[in-house]
């Protein structure tokens, strides 16, 4: 559900306001009463009753009276939370998966224990603190993995090596990227691709446009976004508008009004742009490209926006539990508020029409919204349901059917694409000096995707199958390469809105 990383942390004081006419003092009675009911049940009901749980409980049914926004969370997903939003968690940094019966390295993030100590992708772990974990399937691994504490110890075999070699690690800080992606195109038309608006979202996207070099213009891909921290938001797009540009307003309790401006000095405030938006783009996300949109810096491609304009504070408990509240809710430099209509206590129907909208023909285009001005140009944009992108693509039903996405997230193709990746690692490093000559000329042997594919190819229809083969040779090149490079091959093919994206900015539109 995209409430989870959709959290835009608004501190109370910036939205101080009257209390809206409010009777606080038969708030307060009824405060008193559910306090009161609680402490009855607690020191007088005759049964052994969990309390923990009673009260939890109790907690989601008023939040669920509330706006489809406002939750509770546990401490686990409090923890997960906090992680996502300040760009960092405490672990040791590997991913694994499992290949027949062994845990396998796939991936080792930079600036962790893992890749200070010299772990590699591939390498077999054997044992954790001397105890084997061969054979005891992917989730008993991970968790004799989680579970250790203190020093960690891992014995690991390397492809070529007779030796099992030792790793002594200690959990640490490490760094959770925003920034998933970024390449510059044989046009000079570079893409950076943000998985999310964490705390060190701005310098990332900033860092990361420096080190691209020369380009011409710049493709934004929030797809699958679905948001993170509101400032985040505001440092991302400060960095393409000028300084002083209105980039949010917010509207909290009573009537308190707040603006939002550019602080900094938006360096690439003249790049020619384009921003790719999905069903799955929410929040953060919104409030980037609602800015972009609104002052005619950027095209909009790609599928309308989830339309989340509501802004949560996280209040803690002591156990580590927290809720998330709606506060306020947010306008676009244009005045133009994209929240989607709810009514309160009503957020399965708010999620279940959100789906609906995106699995079926959707005629909510065909109702009255408030319209709106550009800033710049004066085009005609719409409030109260998400970012219509400028240029509206549909999703693809005939390369990447639901069939084909079913197939590639099933174990077997797991087992399948990364068994073949890591079995020739070495042989595709030798061939290819780098990514781009991988994407150009590596296809992968026609054995392998018949096995990937549960061997029923025979039943695909030709456009299924190339689709296919695009997204297993996307998941190599990730194995082998780097994440930009399952982007760059993803991007490459059977993406409309990519393609569009690029033609026009490489056509200088």
């Amino acid at each position: 559900m995209i409430l989870m990383s959709a959290l835009l942390w608004v501190p109370a004081s910036s939205l101080a306001g009257n209390d809206g006419g409010r009777d606080r003092k038969a708030e307060r009675r009824q405060i008193a009463k559910l306090d009161r009911a609680a402490r009855c049940i607690a020191e007088m009901h005759m049964g052994d009753d969990d309390m923990e749980r009673i009260v939890e409980r109790a907690i989601r049914a008023m939040l669920k009276e509330l706006d489809p926004h406002s939750s509770y969370i546990t401490a686990e997903q409090t923890a997960r939370l906090e992680n996502s939003m300040s760009g960092g968690f405490r672990g040791l940094g590997i991913s694994t998966v499992c290949l027949r019966d062994t845990s396998v390295v796939s991936n080792v993030m930079a600036g962790s224990p893992a890749a200070a100590a010299g772990l590699r992708r591939g390498d077999r772990i054997v044992a954790v603190n001397g105890r084997s974990i061969v054979g005891v399937g992917i989730d008993s691994a991970l968790a004799s993995i989680r579970s250790a504490t203190g020093k960690v110890r891992l014995e690991v075999a390397r492809r070529g090596m007779r030796e099992r070699l030792r790793f002594g690690l200690r959990r640490s800080r490490v760094p959770l990227p925003s920034v998933d992606a970024a390449y510059v195109s044989s046009g000079g038309v570079a893409y950076v691709r943000l998985a999310r608006f964490g705390s060190t979202t701005p310098s990332e996207l900033a860092d990361t446009l420096r080190a691209l070099g020369d380009f011409s213009s710049l493709i934004v891909d929030l797809r699958g976004n679905g948001g993170g921290v509101m400032s985040a938001a505001l440092g991302a797009a400060g960095l393409f508008l000028p300084k002083g540009a209105l980039i949010m307003s917010v509207d909290g309790p009573g009537k308190s009004h707040r603006e939002y401006r550019n602080t900094g000095h938006g360096q690439y405030a003249d790049i020619r742009m384009a921003v790719l938006i999905d069903e799955n783009s929410a929040s953060a996300s919104e409030i980037f490209a609602g800015a972009m949109q609104d002052w005619d810096r950027a095209v909009i491609v790609g599928r309308k926006s989830f339309g989340k304009g509501l802004m949560q504070r996280r209040f803690m408990f002591d156990d580590g539990s927290s809720i998330l509240l709606t506060i306020s809710r947010y306008a676009t430099p244009s005045g133009r508020y994209i929240q989607r209509p709810y009514v309160n206590g009503h957020a399965d129907e708010y999620f279940e029409n959100h789906r609906m909208r995106i699995s079926v023909a959707d005629d909510s285009d065909t109702l009255p919204k408030p319209e709106y001005r550009t800033l710049v140009k004066g085009r005609i944009v719409f409030g109260e349901d998400g970012i219509s992108p400028d240029i509206a693509t549909g999703r693809d039903t005939l390369y990447l059917t639901g069939r084909v996405l079913k197939t590639v997230g099933d174990k077997a193709f797991g087992e399948c694409i990364f068994g073949y990746a890591d079995s020739h690692r070495d042989v595709i490093l030798a061939r290819y000096p780098d990514g781009d000559a991988f994407c150009r000329e590596f296809s992968l042997p026609d054995g392998v995707l018949s096995a990937a594919c549960g061997g029923a190819d025979a039943e695909w229809s030709a456009e299924e199958r190339s689709g296919f083969e695009n997204m297993a040779k996307a998941f190599v090149a990730g194995y082998v390469f780097s994440s930009s490079e399952y982007h760059k091959i993803l991007n490459g093919k059977f993406d409309t809105a990519y393609e569009i994206a690029v033609r026009m900015l490489s056509q200088g539109a």
